[in-house]
């Protein structure tokens, strides 16, 4: 099936109407204008929408807000398609936003209730939707053992799929190994290592060759985080230490989220154009959206986003895709394992919003069956990024309050 066709049911299925909700935002170039002119105002515009929260709000009230906004200015939209009706160029005056946003908080509620209307994810599965070449047959998992992994690897063996699964941890992985053969009548193979050593690597992609033949997707999901500001750590000893302390920290970060997922990618290469696959990489809104206490786990998360989506282009001829996951809060046990944790010293941020590994992997097995470039999710996360795009020091003051800074 085509892909515009998949997209056109996808139209239906989930009720979007891009055309009508774009006639609705304002050009990118009055938002520039708008948002310079919000940035002269200096902290009036804070002072303004300081209240109980102190000039900040959360996602949730700015889309609470927004909803007033969005009905008065839909009462006063005309929706005429385009199509048949060109609408007439804006003269200079009316250029900038009207009426004018008395706070930066309204000017981007406004925003981001546009960017709801233009999003929306979708909260069952449809199979007809899926093109029948993306019927889930072979599938490599890498970080299997819990979390969004473990999440993925059952809901793929829901759908029949034969599995080769990679992990560290034996007793967790053979338990996630038994529940998917139990769900889908098939043996599911097993890799135990770390996906940073290259005999595992070697491993997984000879195993994948013998005993798969193909694969149909690849999902690289392995990952570490750092939870600390990496300012504290500096500016309680500058020295040698230190710097040995913070090196080895950023090796370890980089090396499994960036060089073990590049490194397996390239291996698996001969058989991902074998069959024409798809390689899903589980990254994070970390990639596009940088957050504090998250120095060392930002900067590989930015890496591995500039890595693949260089890669993307470069097998495209192959027949290969690439499908780009940026998850949230996600309720995992990842921040136990951060390569800084400090027993004594308690964790910045918070899992408000959170996402359930299972939510998110029904979100990313679909995105990958219908070979999306990206996913972010939940999606208010996808909200947040765009915004950025147009005032990331508000999205980045957000960020701050979450973690406590």
């Amino acid at each position: 099936m085509p892909e515009d066709d998949i997209y056109a049911r996808l139209d239906r299925v989930n009720g979007w109407r891009l055309d009508r909700q774009c006639a609705a935002m304002p050009s990118l170039a009055s938002l520039r204008k708008a948002n310079s002119s919000i940035n002269s105002s200096g902290n009036s515009g804070s002072k303004a929408a300081g209240g109980a929260s102190g000039g900040m709000l959360e996602l949730s009230d700015i889309l609470h807000q927004a909803s007033k906004m969005q009905a008065q200015r839909l009462s006063n939209q005309d929706y005429t398609p385009r199509k048949q009706q060109r609408p007439p160029s804006p003269s200079k005056d009316e250029e900038t936003l009207a009426p004018a946003p008395q706070t930066r908080e309204a000017f981007l509620a406004g925003i981001a209730r546009n960017l709801v209307h233009l999003r929306s994810e979708p909260q069952e599965s449809h199979d007809e939707d899926i093109h029948p070449r993306d019927r889930m047959r072979r599938v490599v998992i890498v970080g299997a053992s819990s979390g969004i992994g473990r999440s993925l690897a059952l809901e793929y063996a829901r759908h029949g799929a034969e599995l080769l699964l990679c992990a560290r941890r034996q007793d967790k992985l053979k338990d996630v190994a038994d529940a998917c053969t139990a769900i889908s009548g098939k043996a599911t193979l097993v890799v135990v290592g770390d996906i940073t050593d290259r005999d595992t690597q070697i491993a997984l992609r000879d195993k994948a060759e013998s005993e798969l033949e193909s694969v149909d997707f690849l999902v690289l999901n392995a990952g570490v985080i750092s939870v600390r500001p990496i300012a504290d750590l500096w500016m309680k000893d500058a020295n040698r230490q230190t710097a040995d302390s913070v090196d080895k920290m950023l090796s370890r970060v980089m090396d499994v989220n960036v060089s073990a997922p590049a490194i397996v990618a390239g291996l698996f290469l001969p058989l991902l154009a074998k069959s024409r696959a798809c390689v899903v990489v589980v990254a994070s809104v970390a990639s596009l959206v940088s957050a504090p206490t998250r120095s060392l786990y930002s900067a590989s998360k930015h890496a591995v986003e500039g890595y693949f989506a260089t890669f993307r282009m470069e097998v495209k001829r192959l027949g290969i895709d690439v499908t780009m996951v940026y998850p949230g809060t996600v309720d995992t046990e990842l921040r136990l394992s951060a390569v800084d944790a400090d027993p004594g010293v308690p964790m910045a941020g918070s899992k408000s919003g959170k996402q359930s590994p299972d939510k998110c992997a029904e979100h990313i097995l679909r995105a990958a069956a219908l070979r999306k470039r990206s996913l972010v999710t939940p999606w208010p996360y996808w909200v947040a990024v765009v915004v950025h795009r147009f005032a990331p020091e508000f999205i980045e003051r957000l960020a701050m309050k979450k973690y406590n800074l």
